[in-house]
């Protein structure tokens, strides 16, 4: 069905507005997809929206979209619409998807462990990057919400095809038991020197601190990625990306 609102205070509107917030999130389980790109990513990936949200303005634009689902369409007035969004220059369109990490399982390909990432940018890319190398199980300790707005905007709709696993120290000792978990350090092997035998799991740590101490105690191997001209890191993410193309097993 579809339904015109033009009021800030209707029910519907008023319930999108609060999954702005984290608890709203973590009890709805529900996320709010912003853009063209993304909706579409995951409409073809079969996710079924509870309802789709647009822009009177931009109506005729998306009808190749809204005419084929079996949810609720809210069409609304600008101003109304301005209330949900997220961005400075929306596109006029919001999906909200049912969306919640993973239970916990055991690694069964090479995998990520992100210990205290924070930076919204920087997970989305990470998650991105993860599923295009294929390390699409990423186990999450202390890290930023993966349901926060700028998180799902910068996977780019990839993190409908990762399998994200909010974990504790009890249950990264458990997947460390039965893989190899790998911590870039300057004093460790050269990437280009190491190749590990079987399953192993890639550890980043946050943009502050790095990897924290009781992560860094299962690790089984520290990498290094040598740098020159005296360039001491980089980010969490580019490092990421060049652990998981450079880093195989036999």
């Amino acid at each position: 069905m579809r339904y015109t609102i033009t009021s800030r205070q209707n029910p519907h509107i008023v319930d999108i507005f609060k999954l702005k917030q984290k608890k709203y999130r973590d009890e709805m389980g529900l996320v709010v997809l912003e853009g063209e790109r993304i909706i579409r990513d995951a409409l073809g990936q079969k996710i079924q929206p509870q309802c789709m949200v647009v822009c009177e303005d931009n109506l005729t634009k998306f009808e190749y979209i809204l005419k084929d689902l079996e949810c609720d369409v809210y069409v609304t007035s600008k101003s109304v619409f301005n209330t949900l969004s997220n961005t400075q220059n929306s596109q006029g369109l919001l999906a909200i998807v049912h969306f919640v990490p993973s239970p916990f399982a055991m690694p069964t390909q090479n995998f990520l462990v992100l210990d205290g990432v924070q930076d919204p940018g920087n997970m989305g890319t990470i998650i991105r990057t993860a599923v295009a190398l294929g390390y699409a199980t990423i186990y999450l300790y202390n890290c930023v919400d993966i349901r926060n707005d700028k998180v799902l905007r910068s996977t780019m709709g990839t993190i409908f095809k990762a399998k994200l696993i909010e974990v504790d120290i009890d249950m990264l000792q458990q997947v460390a038991s039965v893989a190899q978990l790998i911590v870039a350090d300057m004093h460790g092997t050269d990437l280009k020197d190491i190749l590990l035998n079987g399953l192993f799991g890639i550890v980043l740590g946050s943009e502050a601190n790095g990897v924290s101490d009781e992560v860094s105690r299962l690790a089984t191997h520290t990498v290094c990625i040598p740098m020159q001209n005296n360039v001491e890191s980089l980010n969490v993410a580019v490092a990421g990306a060049l652990l998981m193309y450079g880093l195989k097993s036999e």
